[in-house]
């Protein structure tokens, strides 16, 4: 069977919504400490993979569930292995500068600290409660710089949702279109970082499985197809659209799902219900990031650097489960490294949504300042999109 995707086929997903850029519209340098980059995760030999493989195995029949104990093993006994790691203990002085710097910040929101510029402090807060926000208030003002906190009544209404759905059961589409979806676009639209959109990838699906998913290295198992929830993604310039087009490059992402091909995914999202599916959760965003970090080291190699130049950035993600969100992070290395997990907020204070926007508005202006960047140096300039 040949490993390369069919053109002609449809896709692999529909959004549930459009992606809505910053501007309210839709349409469908840090230094770094020198660490290894992943090995593509593709088989030296896909061709003879790809024969051996039968459509039941890449997933055309519904697969029974897995035990986590047993998602624990494959990743282990993956080509290039996955790790699941506590953030707490994550050892600050040997990991990369941006992953440091990342985990210190987002965690410090998760706390409570420097939620607040001095002008937002004044608007949100009232003589009755300032004795809580006092403590929140970024001294150096280094807050304003990432955007202002949307309006305190949309936040507001947000808050009331998930509280009312604390006893009252509710799917997860509800949670998505009620809660997180309306927060991560406000968080955007009150950001200073006009490269990027945000979207809801509910069916989209990492769609080259011989290429991209990881391989177990005793029997040649390929890991399932994984899915996104949400994404938070980088909106580049419409000559590079034709650019990659021109050059012959499918998609700069695991997906060839048209509105992701040329926007480079930077933050991850998923959801599910109030205290479900965790390991499901893990699980499946380690193999779609898993899948990401392969095709990132592929349009490397075709940009011309190798195995060693150029040091990955740090994934971040977001798991929800109902109001809380939690963020863990992926090192790309050999192994592959996930960083797991540190709560941020709650959805049903209206000071914990305050924190997850101040976590979401940190990556977003870490997006756009030093993913893009990243992006146009090692590959978009050299392969001329």
């Amino acid at each position: 069977m040949d490993a390369t995707p069919n053109k002609n086929a449809p896709q692999t997903g529909e959004p549930i919504t459009m992606l809505r850029e910053r501007d309210g519209s839709y349409n469908d340098a840090t230094p770094t400490r020198a660490i290894q980059r992943t090995p593509s995760l593709r088989p030296s030999d896909s061709t003879s993979i790809s024969s051996s493989v039968s459509n039941t195995s890449l997933g055309k029949r519904k697969r029974r569930p897995t035990s986590p104990i047993k998602q624990v093993a494959d990743m282990l006994s993956f080509g290039v292995p996955i790790q699941t790691r506590a953030l707490d203990d994550l050892p600050y002085s040997e990991v990369s500068m941006e992953l440091e710097t990342m985990v210190r910040q987002v965690k410090r929101f998760g706390l409570g600290r420097g939620i607040f510029s001095g002008a937002d402090a004044m608007a949100y807060s009232s003589p009755a409660d300032m004795d809580i926000y006092e403590a929140t208030i970024s001294m150096d003002d280094a807050r304003g710089f990432l955007g202002t906190l949307p309006a305190r009544t949309s936040l507001e209404r947000i808050c009331e949702w998930a509280r009312d759905s604390a006893g009252t059961p509710r799917c997860e589409a509800a949670w998505n279109a009620a809660v997180h979806y309306p927060l991560l676009d406000a968080s955007l639209l009150t950001s200073t970082n006009p490269n990027l959109t945000c979207g809801i990838f509910k069916r989209v699906r990492v769609d080259r499985p011989i290429a991209l998913l990881p391989v177990t290295a005793h029997d040649g198992d390929i890991a399932g197809s994984k899915k996104a929830d949400f994404a938070i993604v980088l909106r580049l310039a419409e000559h590079r659209h034709r650019a990659l087009a021109h050059c012959g490059i499918k998609s700069l992402n695991q997906t060839t799902y048209a509105p992701l091909r040329a926007a480079p995914i930077v933050v991850n999202i998923e959801t599910k219900l109030e205290g479900q599916n965790w390991d499901d959760a893990q699980h499946q965003w380690t193999i779609w990031v898993a899948a990401q970090i392969a095709q990132i080291n592929i349009l490397l190699t075709e940009a011309g650097h190798g195995p060693d130049q150029v040091s990955l950035l740090p994934f971040p993600l977001f798991i929800t489960q109902g109001p809380d969100w939690f963020f863990l992070v992926a090192e790309a290395g050999d192994p592959i490294v996930l960083w797991s997990k540190v709560l941020i907020g709650s959805t049903t204070s209206l000071l914990g949504t305050y924190q997850v926007v101040a976590a979401l508005q940190w990556l977003m202006h870490w997006a756009q300042n030093v993913c893009l960047a990243w992006w146009e140096r090692w590959i978009l300039e050299i392969l001329g999109v």
